[in-house]
């Protein structure tokens, strides 16, 4: 149960015994309204001030039995004494209410010659490049206990096929990181950390508005030291191999682009979803061309 909701409950407990204004229900509550009248524990009546439609709790001990079939510790919580997931699975039956996990592990992959990346402290060194020759790549985690410092060119990849084979499209990277999709603010707050202030940034995901996007990201994370790799066959490619849906069904990141078209690759960008309306995916540059026939 999120926020919104037991703010509703909370709110609808209050109300008691006048009612809750149906004008004052969230929209994303209507699921619970449901619940809440076919238990029967509330039903929608004329409000007693002679205008509109009131939530009314029926019965409070069925309200009661309601709340801690789903709250076990009731509709009062200190959110502030919820640190982590464990925590929140005891205090809201629900390990998702804390959007920020202990910790987050991070993919990375580096296939130059005694490239390696320590801890803050510099108590750890990790072997990069001996881990991907044996194991195709290592892991560490962001933490408040744990972070990283790095130097040099690093590659942040969306997808996880592009990640495992970065090196055919970009050999001189020093460090390769995945992303998973959309970033997480552990892994932009980590690039944008002082240890990894020496680092220059090269973003390479889908060429589409929610790649872009995340481009924009860093770029605003990492001021003077984030670019985009995108070569000038992307512009070949996507006519004929780009998805529509990619742009189709992204209206709101292609809205967002727009106010940022002053950066050159931005502006590249949405002139080829204009003309195209088609996005590419960036596995695209992983494959041969095709040889054309003449």
């Amino acid at each position: 149960m999120n926020e919104t909701q037991r703010r509703f409950l909370r709110n609808l407990r209050d109300a008691q015994p006048a009612g809750l204004r149906r004008s004052s229900i969230p929209k994303s509550c209507a699921d619970l309204v449901q619940e809440l009248k076919v238990c029967g524990v509330a039903e929608f009546r004329p409000s007693k001030a002679g205008r509109g439609v009131v939530l009314c709790v029926i019965s409070e001990q069925a309200f009661r039995r309601f709340i801690t079939a789903r709250l076990p510790q009731g509709l009062d919580v200190d959110m502030s004494a919820i640190t982590d997931r464990a925590s929140a699975v005891i205090m809201l039956a629900d390990a998702k209410a804390v959007r920020r996990a202990v910790g987050q592990g991070i993919f990375i992959r580096s296939t130059k010659l005694d490239t390696e990346i320590r801890s803050a402290d510099g108590k750890i060194v990790i072997p990069v490049s001996q881990l991907t020759a044996s194991a195709g790549g290592s892991g560490i985690q962001l933490s408040h206990e744990k972070t990283w410092a790095f130097a040099g060119d690093v590659a942040v990849v969306e997808n996880a096929d592009a990640f495992w084979r970065y090196e055919l499209v970009l050999p001189e990277i020093d460090l390769a990181v995945l992303s998973g999709g959309n970033m997480s603010a552990r892994l932009v707050q980590w690039l944008a950390s002082p240890e990894m202030s020496q680092c220059r940034i090269i973003h390479w995901g889908d060429y589409d508005p929610v790649g872009v996007c995340q481009y924009l990201r860093l770029l605003d994370a990492c001021p003077g030291r984030v670019d985009a790799y995108a070569p000038p066959e992307v512009d070949e490619l996507l006519p004929t191999f780009g998805k529509r849906t990619l742009v189709t069904r992204q209206p709101k990141y292609l809205d967002r682009l727009r106010r940022r078209a002053t950066d050159p690759y931005v502006h590249r960008m949405i002139k080829l979803f204009d003309k195209h309306r088609r996005g590419l995916e960036q596995e695209a540059l992983l494959h041969p061309r095709p040889a054309t026939i003449d």
